[in-house]
């Protein structure tokens, strides 16, 4: 539920590991040659935006001791934007996981293509999914 420890907890795993993401992509050069990889690096920094905006949200309510869920709007708004930036995650994490897979095992240019960048970058990925799913649910079930 918004503004407690777990929530705020959910929240740094998904800054911290969509962040990680993001810049393990950035860091190879080509990564712009595929659209899956320009598809993660704008979800997971969609992802980074909201997980600090709603940290630093939950600190504010934490600190102020203002009990958010009595507001039912901000709640519904909060589990919307989980929906929205957990599905643009995940997808894009998938669509990586399988030009990863491409790149490796199809045509064997990792050499050449900074495979392991981009299976840190999507491994990260997931992990931020990982983090959205029981923040999600939390809050649903808090509604």
């Amino acid at each position: 539920m918004p503004g407690t420890r777990s929530d705020l907890a959910l929240r740094v795993v998904q800054f911290v590991s969509a962040t990680l993401a993001v810049i393990a992509m950035t860091r190879a050069d080509d990564f712009s040659d595929a659209s899956a990889f320009s598809f993660l690096v704008a979800a997971c920094s969609l992802q980074t935006l909201w997980s600090f905006m709603l940290a630093v949200l939950d600190i504010v309510v934490m600190v102020s001791h203002y009990p958010l869920l009595v507001d039912h709007l901000v709640a519904s708004k909060v589990i919307f934007g989980d929906v929205i930036t957990g599905m643009l995650t995940f997808c894009s994490s998938t669509a990586s996981c399988g030009m990863v897979v491409y790149l490796h095992y199809d045509i064997e240019t990792c050499a050449t293509e900074h495979c392991t960048q981009f299976q840190n970058a999507t491994k990260m990925a997931f992990i931020s999914v990982a983090a959205v799913v029981p923040s999600l649910i939390i809050n649903y079930i808090s509604l």
